[in-house]
């Protein structure tokens, strides 16, 4: 059994998703997991280990990083794993310390599509490259800026994390989803997973929700989110306690999957993105999406038939969402094959199981 170490904070829910998966691929996961403040979050399986580096009363990731980094040492030469896999390019120098036989990069899109522009990142990319052996990114858009920023062209691909169909479907109808959660069977309700942080635009969908409360009808907004940076935002939602409300973090396979099947409309407007998983898993469970009109909408998909987009202004947003509850624009059946066929998390982590198989046993043959 091969032996993989996971680099990335200590809960992200899309990096234990691939970890689940290279699970029951048969591989022995390591969870390294930095910012520690996080740790009791997230759903991780009893037979992946995950080892914290830092500190949960320390807030900030370099620091977490620098005060971890003997542990980290530590594990990698007691462990020596056959792939040390490092999300966020960010991050990526941190393969200096890994003695692993196979190292990866995984851009995160945003990190090249937005953080990478500076020139101290730049340099920190530059070191990270020098190490990878393999570099994997989400979407065509952001293999196009990873490699704009250095990233080597060769053992460069597209994978997605991918969804996991089994939870994310519509196997229940809406009235069952919403007696669950105990929703209104009646009310329209429209919902926003993103993180409260600027690059998500909450503001402006709030603008947006105030704009259709002042028009009246039973039209419930819920705001859930992993990540709250600007606080100011939950302050404007409970103003509107009413008709707008706060969800927290909803858990990932028992709440989740029942909010987007009991929901009618699903926004995500942020100003970058690069293969937005949250959407993909709205369309699966058949919530009609509204979506900023950005490059990675024109990849697999095709517009108002798999989602709706718009720009990021109130007008925009509360017209797009208006059109949804009036039943003008709807999702198409077709959009569940464009899942299927691209986006489920079985596929796509078989790929990447598959590509580090094959580039170890190549390495090995080489060496030997």
């Amino acid at each position: 059994m091969k032996k993989i170490a996971l680099f990335y904070r200590a809960n992200n829910q899309h990096l234990i998703e691939r970890a689940n998966a290279l699970r029951r691929l048969n591989w022995k996961v390591t969870y390294l997991g930095f910012y520690p403040i996080e740790k009791n979050q997230g759903n991780i399986p009893n037979d992946i280990s995950i080892e914290y580096l830092g500190f949960s009363f320390i807030p900030f990731n370099t620091v977490n990083i620098l005060i971890g980094l003997p542990k980290l040492l530590w594990i990698m030469r007691r462990e020596r794993f056959d792939v040390f896999y490092v999300q966020n390019v960010s991050y990526s120098p941190i393969l200096y310390f890994g003695f692993a036989r196979l190292n990866v990069i995984e851009h995160m899109g945003s990190d090249v599509l937005v953080q990478g522009q500076t020139f101290i990142r730049r340099i920190i990319y530059h070191l990270g490259y020098r190490m990878a052996d393999l570099v994997l990114q989400d979407s065509k858009v952001a293999k196009d800026a990873g490699i704009k920023l250095g990233a080597p062209r060769k053992n460069n691909h597209v994978i997605n994390v991918g969804i996991r169909t089994e939870i994310f479907n519509q196997n229940i109808s809406k009235d069952v989803a919403r007696r669950q959660l105990g929703l209104d069977p009646d009310a329209k309700y429209v919902l926003s997973t993103r993180s409260f942080t600027d690059l998500y635009n909450i503001d402006v969908l709030i603008d947006a929700a105030e704009i259709l409360l002042y028009e009246g009808g039973d039209v419930q907004f819920l705001f859930a989110a992993h990540t709250v940076i600007r606080q100011g935002l939950k302050k404007r939602i409970k103003a509107h306690s009413d008709k707008m409300s706060f969800l927290d973090t909803l858990l990932y396979e028992d709440e989740l999957p029942l909010y987007l099947r009991a929901c009618d409309v699903f926004v995500s407007i942020p100003s970058s993105d690069s293969s937005p998983l949250s959407v993909y898993e709205a369309l699966a469970s058949g919530c009609t999406v509204l979506v900023s009109d950005l490059p990675w909408c024109y990849e697999k998909f095709k517009l108002d038939r798999d989602f709706i987009t718009c720009e990021i202004s109130p007008k925009a947003i509360a017209d797009g969402i208006r059109e949804i509850l009036n039943g003008k624009k709807m999702c198409d059946p077709k959009t569940q094959e464009v899942i299927n066929t691209h986006f489920t998390a079985k596929g796509e982590n078989k790929k990447l199981s598959d590509l580090m198989n094959s580039m170890l046993e190549e390495n090995a043959s080489q060496n030997g």
